[in-house]
């Protein structure tokens, strides 16, 4: 990843390298690799003195940077030489706010296994597209800083920052996202990613699993709807049915929430009953909530290994 991003074959840019307190001697690699790209300019080297986690890195990073346009790598992935190039290219042709690719796949060892979307993706989406399908097919890749200019750092109790940014995006301009249907990045998929750690787990309970999942995303709708309502308080008039749609998706999962999140099976039991008779658990979702009532381990494995149950875990098309 450190390789990529000094290998860059756009030159104006500034290069911001940034360790989160890591354990592992990540930092020592780090600077050892530097030594190797001397003629890199604007090169700034940092490491937090405490774990902030990926969000509140990622706010901490964007005060920290002069550019506008905010490329981003994680640590486990490989940019193309021209990344920055074609996505400097984009954000002046398309005036577009937010940029993603479809990346190229690989494994823990470097070894291409397929593409992060199999065939087109759509070139731009509203934020309706994006509460009625979640992340809509985007891997980030960019962001101009006026998302955070206008709605202020991201919510760090969340860890869905891909999906956060791109809508604000969305609020603020027509066709503010962009999508480049190139393979602008390696992205690396195994067991041991921070990604997979956070949502994916495949040591915990798969109770746990969902529980963490359901609470994900009760996190990022009520993130949504705070972005939102800053819009719509100065145009009351915009965005009504988006919000009536995320409110509507809301008041749902925060009800499933209260049903995983149970400790005995009486009091699951009691918060499928309130949801159900105050018809905020609509009737298509009250047979799977009973079963996670009754059988919550079977239900939680076969939610997890079938991806029936709300669409909780997002398949990996094309791997």
């Amino acid at each position: 990843a450190v390789k990529s991003a000094l290998a860059q074959t756009y030159e104006d840019m500034e290069i911001i390298i940034s360790d989160d307190c890591s354990t592992d001697g990540s930092y020592q690699r780090i600077l050892s690799t530097c030594k190797l790209y001397p003629n890199v300019r604007r090169l700034v080297l940092r490491r937090n003195s405490e774990n902030l986690g990926i969000v509140e890195h990622l706010n901490r990073l964007v005060r920290l940077a002069s550019g506008r346009l905010i490329v981003v790598g994680a640590g486990d992935d490989v940019a193309m030489p021209d990344k920055t190039r074609r996505l400097v290219q984009e954000w002046k042709r398309s005036g577009a706010l937010v940029f993603g690719c479809n990346p190229k796949v690989i494994d823990a060892e470097g070894i291409p296994i397929g593409r992060f979307y199999s065939g087109n993706i759509p070139e731009s989406f509203d934020c309706m597209a994006m509460i009625r399908r979640r992340n809509a097919g985007l891997f980030l890749c960019a962001f101009d800083r006026k998302v955070f200019d206008v709605f202020g750092p991201l919510d760090a109790e969340q860890d869905l920052e891909d999906q956060v940014i791109p809508f604000r995006a969305s609020l603020l301009r027509e066709n503010g996202i962009q999508v480049i249907n190139e393979p602008l990045v390696y992205y690396r998929a195994h067991h041991d990613s921070i990604v997979a750690s956070l949502r994916f787990s495949h040591n915990s309970k798969p109770l746990e699993v969902l529980r963490r999942k359901i609470s994900g995303y009760v996190l990022l709708y009520r993130s949504w709807l705070h972005d939102l309502n800053k819009i719509m308080s100065v145009n009351p008039d915009k965005f009504l049915n988006e919000k009536k749609s995320l409110s509507k998706r809301l008041t749902i999962m925060e009800s499933i929430e209260k049903v995983v999140m149970g400790d005995s099976i009486s009091s699951r039991l009691h918060a499928w009953r309130a949801g159900v008779s105050s018809k905020s658990v609509p009737g298509y979702y009250a047979l799977p909530l009973l079963a996670l009532v009754l059988f919550p381990e079977f239900t939680a494995t076969m939610a997890s290994s079938f991806h029936w149950f709300l669409y909780l875990r997002r398949p990996e098309r094309g791997v």
